[in-house]
């Protein structure tokens, strides 16, 4: 069974499959396997998806996790992991200093709400689901209504899973809580 198929078996689910699709271009043979789950998890709506994009091309969609927010954040925040160029620059200029621990610090870049960041960056849930992972997190002015994660490397376990939906979740709450104090 693929990860697909037991996260919408597990959560009692929508998945969707296109099926294979091959397709001959100039670069080679591409093939797409398009896949799609929808999930309740507490009260919050949450896709997932691939295209499923391989054979010549150079690069693959890669697995799309997105929570969609009850309303619009109207708020940004960028979360992905640091290059070994931006920790050696940092290792020597160090930048401005802001609240966040070491440890996160130094295995992530921040950019965005600032409010939003010192709550997550204190929450010890959200710190220990992020750590050691590669994932790359986006709320952006135009899809403000929604939370992005993108794996680096797809999901691999139900368990992995489950600490991304947490890491989605933190983000949530820490949203709600900053509205409602505005």
């Amino acid at each position: 069974m693929n990860i697909f198929k037991e996260i919408a078996s597990k959560h009692d689910g929508y998945y969707n499959e296109e099926g294979e699709k091959l397709i001959s271009g100039p670069e080679g043979k591409l093939f797409f396997d398009a896949k799609e789950t929808i999930i309740d998890v507490n009260g919050s709506l949450i896709t997932i998806y691939s295209t499923g994009a391989g054979g010549a091309v150079r690069t693959a969609d890669p697995i799309r996790i997105i929570l969609f927010l009850k309303k619009d954040s109207r708020t940004e925040l960028t979360i992905f992991p640091k290059s070994k160029l931006k920790k050696l620059v940092e290792f020597f200029i160090p930048g401005k200093s802001l609240k966040i621990p070491r440890k996160i610090r130094s295995q992530f870049s921040f950019d965005g709400n600032q409010k939003l960041i010192n709550e997550l960056t204190s929450d010890r849930l959200f710190i220990e689901n992020i750590l050691n992972e590669e994932v790359y997190i986006v709320i952006n002015k135009k899809t403000s209504q929604n939370i992005l994660l993108t794996p680096a490397y797809g999901v691999s376990s139900l368990e992995q899973f489950d600490k991304f939906v947490e890491i989605l979740k933190s983000i949530e709450t820490k949203i709600e809580a900053i509205g409602n104090n505005k």
